[in-house]
């Protein structure tokens, strides 16, 4: 096959030369300390390695590409480094071993070895380099893991900051009495507190039993709201992060109150806003257990429950247990 003028065979096919005769190129990742030659206008598929440095104490000589007076290239061995390659060195310090970083300057020489700015140095040659294991002022959980006391899920009794290089400082701040390191659904640490008052591990609010008949939810603080209200009966504890509640009303008087005022399951309470004017003042007579709440519950569901025979509005009705009842923090 005969190729056009500045094209050249290779294989079955017609290409451009990529090189010219007696010039050399580095082979490149991942292999810095080999070479290849051009032959008939093309690089070989072969490598040369470069010759091992032995006695002048710098191990393999590196390959780099340079290029004479005629803008031909040439790979030159018997470097140090690649330019520019990085890599992590264990340097002996007062506190033992530490991860320095090494950076290969423009003439093949490895330089100084330096602590990383932020982070860790990781990696391997000729790609290391310096990573954080966090944000600086982030938190964790650390220390041990422990059960709850009030809302019987695992917690930890202490926890760890970030520091302004980006790692976490080795010391762990133990939580103080009657505070615990907690975290959100996703893991998120929120640190110590006495509890969370927004969305806790299982994305509910704290929400725990004082005594055997009280109940009490945390606040937007996150500290316990004081003092607690009576269930007017037997509390029942918070499981697994979700929260206490008190599984009747009080002697039924708050359903009684809520079907006499507003009639049955049926009424259109959406036509008749002043049957919940009526309700929440009721409920408050009879002294419902956070009222507040248990007219926000049933007003949502009137509004927008417009059949009232459905399970959420009994459940709002006749009980705290979520999802479909309220707690003192509102209904779900």
């Amino acid at each position: 096959m005969t190729c056009p003028t500045g094209r050249i065979c290779s294989s079955t096919a017609c290409v451009s030369a990529t090189c010219v005769a007696g010039e050399t190129l580095c082979a490149g990742s991942p292999l810095f300390n080999a070479y290849r030659t051009c032959q008939g206008g093309l690089f070989t598929s072969q490598v040369t390695f470069c010759p091992s440095a032995g006695d002048a104490g710098v191990g393999l000589q590196w390959c780099v590409d340079t290029r004479d007076a005629n803008n031909l290239r040439h790979a030159v061995c018997g470097l140090e480094c690649v330019p520019g390659a990085r890599r992590c060195e264990a340097v002996a310090e007062d506190a033992g071993l530490v991860s320095k970083l090494r950076i290969c300057d423009a003439t093949g020489k490895w330089g100084a070895a330096t602590f990383c700015p932020y982070g860790d140095c990781t990696g391997n040659e000729p790609i290391a380099g310096c990573q954080a294991d966090c944000l600086p002022g982030q938190v964790r959980c650390a220390g041990s893991t422990v059960s709850h006391p009030d809302m019987h899920l695992n917690v930890s009794t202490g926890a760890q900051s970030c520091t302004a290089a980006g790692l976490w400082d080795t010391a762990v701040t133990a939580c103080t009495a009657g505070q615990y390191c907690r975290r959100n659904s996703s893991g998120v640490a929120y640190g110590c507190l006495e509890c969370v008052g927004s969305s806790n591990e299982v994305g509910r609010l704290d929400v725990r039993c004082s005594s055997g008949t009280e109940v009490e939810e945390c606040g937007s603080n996150n500290l316990w709201v004081t003092p607690p209200v009576s269930c007017n009966g037997t509390c029942t504890p918070a499981n697994g992060g979700q929260p206490a509640y008190c599984p009747t009303m009080p002697g039924g008087a708050c359903f009684a109150c809520a079907t006499s005022t507003c009639g049955t399951y049926r009424t259109a309470c959406l036509a008749d806003p002043a049957c919940m004017t009526a309700l929440e003042s009721c409920l408050a007579t009879y002294n419902c257990w956070n009222a507040a709440s248990m007219w926000s519950c049933l007003h949502n569901f009137c509004w927008n429950t417009p059949d009232m025979t459905t399970p959420n509005y009994h459940n709002c009705l006749t009980s705290w247990f979520p999802p479909t009842g309220c707690y003192a923090g509102g209904c779900n």
